[in-house]
């Protein structure tokens, strides 16, 4: 059986995928940046975002991070929870999204609509990423707290 994850544990595995994400979402803008005739490549791209991000909540939902703030921090279950029901929401737009790409006509006035629409659901998941750091912050300065 496997000893439970360290605090500083469950915080680098959080950054680490983090950053494989914003990697991801690098990559994306600079192919929505260049030629409209990209869709194909653009949609590919969307949807291995997509299957990271679903692997990411999973971890963090049943692996480690909603676990270990629960464990930590019970007062802060119910923005926990909020924050699960926001990675429904997220595979659900990333898989509608690529869906919009997929039938787009690649024409002009369609480009610029799914950049607008990627553009919004990546601020998304940066905010999404934002609160799941500041609740994790929350939860070991409470740790941090107590040992004062």
């Amino acid at each position: 059986m496997a000893s439970p994850m360290t605090n500083q544990e469950v915080i680098e595995d959080v950054e680490r995928e983090h950053r494989a994400l914003h990697k991801k979402l690098r990559a994306i803008h600079d192919v929505l940046s260049s030629d409209l005739n990209a869709r194909d490549e653009f949609v590919a791209m969307l949807l291995d975002l997509r299957k990271a991000l679903e692997s990411h909540f999973a971890n963090e939902e049943f692996h480690g991070f909603f676990g270990e703030v629960v464990t930590h921090a019970p007062h802060l279950k119910r923005e926990a929870d909020m924050l699960c029901v926001e990675h429904r929401d997220m595979l659900h737009t990333a898989t509608e999204l690529a869906r919009f790409a997929a039938a787009g006509s690649c024409s002009v006035p369609w480009w610029r609509e799914l950049r607008t629409r990627f553009d919004a659901f990546s601020d998304q998941l940066l905010r999404h990423e934002s609160d799941e750091n500041d609740l994790l912050q929350r939860t070991y300065m409470d740790d941090l707290g107590d040992a004062n």
